[in-house]
């Protein structure tokens, strides 16, 4: 997260956004990032923008960070607030150290330029700057264009995983605050009912107690479960209710 923070903003305006593909080397597990500066504020004097990063799971909530810069997020200095919002807990802000030292991260490591290539993207090829890292006997390549705002990121790829843009724009859904929406939340307990036969007629028993012993078989339950959040071409969060139906048994029938 650090190397995809640590650079500069590229002609910062609000609501610009950019959504990335990305594979963790570690786990294989695929993801969804979001990027976009989400409000402007003065710090000091200073024009200071609200850059949101948003980690989209294919099951489960996705992890916000939204942070105040002035400047690369490699140096401390043009931190001045972070707020973290993991999974449906409630949003935090976190402490920061001003005095701290500049992270070694993509931003501050030594970097060589080998042309301009063309990537690939949902909303065709995007010519970007090609550039080879060399740090701590790691390797890391990264693709940058100024036509992508906010980090003008296109393509990268680390030891620990590859982040490709899949597209980005300007306004709408994609370029709001995940932080200023309302989470759709799933019950706290699933709506369950449950439906057993006595004596030849049905009846239904509430969640919290057991069906009667003397109840043929033949009962059954309905059940809500929740699902992952929509991909990010929907830009949408919450969940989706699936059926699994389950049948009482005695005595092994």
């Amino acid at each position: 997260m650090a190397d995809i923070t640590s650079g500069k903003l590229v002609n910062p305006s609000v609501g610009v956004w950019a959504w990335y593909d990305i594979k963790d080397a570690a786990s294989g597990e695929h993801l969804f990032l979001r990027q976009a500066v989400v409000a402007e504020e003065k710090v000091s004097g200073k024009n200071g923008y609200w850059i949101e990063t948003e980690v989209v799971p294919r099951v489960g909530y996705p992890v916000v960070y939204k942070m105040l810069l002035t400047g690369p997020a490699g140096d401390p200095k043009n931190i001045h607030k972070v707020i973290v919002r993991d999974g449906t807990n409630e949003p935090q802000e976190m402490a920061i150290d001003p005095s701290a030292a500049p992270a070694a991260n993509l931003g501050t490591a030594e970097r060589k330029s080998v042309g301009k290539e063309n990537i690939d993207t949902t909303m065709g090829a995007v010519e970007a700057e090609h550039v080879v890292i060399e740090q701590d006997d790691k390797k890391t390549e990264l693709w940058t264009s100024d036509k992508v705002p906010p980090m003008g990121i296109v393509k990268l790829i680390s030891p620990d995983g590859e982040l490709v843009l899949q597209r980005y724009g300007k306004g709408g859904p994609d370029g709001e605050s995940a932080l200023d929406k309302k989470l759709d939340l799933p019950s706290s307990k699933r709506e369950t009912k449950v439906t057993v036969k006595v004596n030849g007629e049905s009846r239904d028993v509430p969640q919290d107690q057991p069906a009667t012993q003397g109840s043929e078989t033949g009962g059954s339950s309905e059940g809500k479960e929740n699902a992952a959040p929509a991909p990010p071409a929907k830009a949408k969060q919450g969940a989706s209710g699936q059926k699994k139906n389950f049948t009482k048994k005695k005595d092994g029938q």
